[in-house]
């Protein structure tokens, strides 16, 4: 079967990013990876003092119930992801220093601050191996490692692919050892046991207690 992979590729992600009419504007359907990764490198732009953090929540079955999702026609029912990836960033001092999360597949308020996002987004205690898990990486990093060819989300059987993929070029950041390197932020099965977030290119995997409890600082 002939494979037609093409997308329009006439603009970088970088170029998207800044020339969205707001952040909301950045949602490509099932590209959440993609659409964090161009919201991160938005908000380094405009806030370029303020740290913000790349977050993948997923665990080792990926199967993740979230509530509050633009994906369910319910917003009292969950939607199922295989992963999910949010922004944070904190707040200075002067506007109270909160945690902040920003999600455009959300319907919560934009940002949202963490505690309540977590409450609302997982309002159920589930036992491991059920349990969301967050990946948490320094958002800078992300924009330097993160490629992706969008082969997770192409049915080669088909040929066709299983959501339509964004208009610009795949992201293939310079410092990245492979086109594609997104399995590596989903892997939620060789768990290192962290007790704080450590500065690395895929970053450290907390607990939902872990992540609440996290040390965000400016």
């Amino acid at each position: 079967m002939e494979m037609n992979m093409e997308t329009d590729g006439s603009l970088a992600a970088e170029e998207t990013a800044l020339a969205a009419p707001s952040d909301l504007h950045l949602r490509v359907p099932y590209y959440c990876e993609e659409n964090i990764w161009r919201l991160a490198y938005r908000k380094k732009h405009e806030c370029p003092g303020d740290r913000f953090w790349v977050v993948f929540i997923s665990n080792s079955i990926k199967n993740i119930p979230m509530f509050e999702q633009k994906a369910s026609s319910d917003p009292s029912t969950s939607v199922c992801w295989d992963y999910h990836v949010i922004l944070l960033t904190v707040r200075s001092e002067e506007l109270g220093g909160a945690v902040l999360v920003f999600d455009i597949d959300s319907n919560l308020p934009y940002p949202c601050p963490l505690s309540g996002y977590i409450q609302r987004s997982f309002p159920y205690e589930w036992p491991l191996p059920f349990s969301p898990l967050f990946r948490v990486v320094e958002a800078d990093l992300y924009l330097q490692h993160f490629s992706s060819d969008r082969m997770h989300m192409y049915n080669q059987e088909k040929g066709t692919w299983n959501a339509a993929p964004p208009d610009y070029s795949p992201i293939q950041s310079g410092q990245a050892s492979s086109a594609s390197n997104l399995e590596h932020y989903l892997n939620f099965v060789d768990r290192p046991t962290f007790t704080e977030i450590d500065a690395n290119a895929f970053g450290t995997i907390l607990t939902k207690q872990q992540f609440v409890e996290a040390a965000f600082t400016r």
